[in-house]
C-alpha cells in the first residue's frame, strides 16, 4: 500500500505506518509527542513500563479532567495505544536493520498521529463512531535529540540558581550600604556663637 509520509528525510532511515488503527487519536498524539526525539532503546523501555503500568505518559495537550500521576503532573496509562505504537516502532526498527542500519544508534526522528476515517457501528442508543488513527514512524541513525521540555527545565534551573545567589544575605547588603553612607558623610563642624560687639555708651 502506497502511503505519502508527512516528513521527507534524505539520509538512510527505516519507517513504518499504521493505517486505521482502532485506538484513540488523542492518546496516540500524547504518546507521539513524548517519544519524539528519543532513542530507540529508551522509547522501548518507556513503552514497556507503560504496558506494565509502572510509568504514565504525561498529557500536555489533551489534559482536561485528567488526574495527576506520581512523578509527573497530568498523565494516563494508554495501554491499548501503547501496544500499537510499540509494534510500529519494532517494525520500523526491523526495516532499518534490513537496510544495514544499527539498532543501537537509531532514534525516532519523526512520529506523527493523525485522525483516521470514522466509521459507524451499532450501539445501545443508535449508531456510534469508531476510533481510527493513522501513525507514522521514521527512525534515523544519530544521537538522541533534546526536547523543548528538557531545555526549559535546564534554563529554569539556571534562573533559580541566579535568584538564590542574588537573594543570599539581603540584610547584610543593607547594613553594608548604611556603613558606607556613614563613612562618606563628613562630620558637621560645630558652629560657635559669635559674640556681639559692645555698644559705646552715649555721653
Amino acid at each position: 500500500m502506497a502511503w505519502n509520509y508527512t516528513a521527507s528525510i534524505d539520509q538512510p532511515h527505516g519507517k513504518a505506518v499504521g493505517v486505521g488503527l482502532p485506538i484513540s487519536t488523542k492518546h496516540a498524539i500524547e504518546i507521539s509527542t513524548y517519544l519524539r526525539g528519543k532513542s530507540l532503546k529508551r522509547a522501548k523501555m518507556i513503552l514497556a513500563k507503560l504496558l506494565r503500568k509502572e510509568d504514565a505518559i504525561p498529557f500536555k495537550q489533551f489534559k482536561r479532567d485528567v488526574g495527576h500521576k506520581p512523578g509527573i503532573a497530568t498523565g494516563r496509562y494508554p495501554v491499548k495505544a501503547g501496544t500499537y505504537v510499540l509494534e510500529l516502532i519494532n517494525s520500523a526498527a526491523s526495516n532499518a536493520s534490513a537496510k544495514g542500519l544499527s539498532e543501537a544508534d537509531l532514534y525516532i526522528a519523526h512520529i506523527c498521529a493523525q485522525r483516521g476515517q470514522r466509521s459507524f457501528r451499532g450501539g445501545r442508543k443508535g449508531r456510534v463512531q469508531n476510533k481510527n488513527t493513522h501513525i507514522e514512524v521514521i527512525l534515523v541513525e544519530g544521537a538522541e535529540k533534546k526536547t523543548r521540555s528538557q531545555k526549559t527545565v535546564k534554563t529554569s534551573a539556571k534562573a533559580d540558581t541566579k535568584k538564590e545567589t542574588k537573594s543570599e544575605h539581603p540584610v547584610q547588603h543593607k547594613e553594608e550600604k548604611k556603613e558606607t553612607a556613614k563613612k562618606e558623610t563628613p562630620k558637621e563642624e560645630k558652629t560657635t556663637k559669635q559674640e556681639k560687639p559692645a555698644t559705646e555708651e552715649s555721653p
